[in-house]
């Protein structure tokens, strides 16, 4: 500690324990930093936590997740900057983005959703979601939906569009429709 460089770094200690907390750790590495480190709150992580508790307890320190991109879609003469998510299926998006834009025929289902075929299947982090509308979901590893309205499954986010609902609702319209995805706004 005494030999890294941590100037404007956050250090979250924890450590994991049937019994016993963090004590005397994390104050004593804290003075071996320097005044110019943000040190939070020792916690210490049972043995008998869930993934949610600790999912629970990172989610509260609200620290900025790191940004990996964005993509935008091209719809009629709309263009919808898509803020991409940090996981692989984003990366994996934005890597074939790279290489040439991708044109989607997308069809409503449900009243809620434009969906349809990437031609590719990539990676999923699936997870039980409850989309909001301007979500971009990877649907099957297969499949781009577009929500514009709410629903809940097991999908892989692949980013946010940031719109109110009734304007995204207006540029995708009814019935069926094209976008193209690119890096390119």
């Amino acid at each position: 500690m005494e030999n890294v460089d941590l100037t404007g770094k956050t250090i979250i200690p924890f450590c994991t324990s049937g019994s016993s907390g963090a004590g005397s750790s994390a104050s004593n590495l804290q003075k071996l930093t320097g005044g110019s480190t943000v040190w939070l709150d020792a916690k210490r992580i049972s043995n008998g936590s869930s993934a949610e508790e600790i999912r629970a307890w990172a989610e509260s320190l609200r620290l900025p997740k790191e940004e990996i991109g964005m993509f935008y879609i091209h719809v009629h003469e709309a263009v919808l900057a898509v803020k991409a998510e940090n996981n692989s299926s984003s990366e994996a998006l934005l890597q074939l983005l790279k290489a040439g834009d991708i044109t989607i025929s997308m069809h409503d289902y449900g009243n809620f959703e434009k969906v349809g075929p990437l031609g590719i299947s990539i990676p999923r982090n699936d997870e039980d979601i409850t989309t909001t509308p301007g979500d971009v979901i990877l649907y099957q590893g297969n499949q781009v939906t577009v929500y514009y309205d709410e629903n809940r499954w097991d999908f892989t986010k692949l980013g946010h569009i940031d719109i109110d609902q009734d304007e995204l609702k207006s540029i995708l319209g009814s019935g069926d429709v094209t976008v193209v995805l690119s890096v390119n706004p």
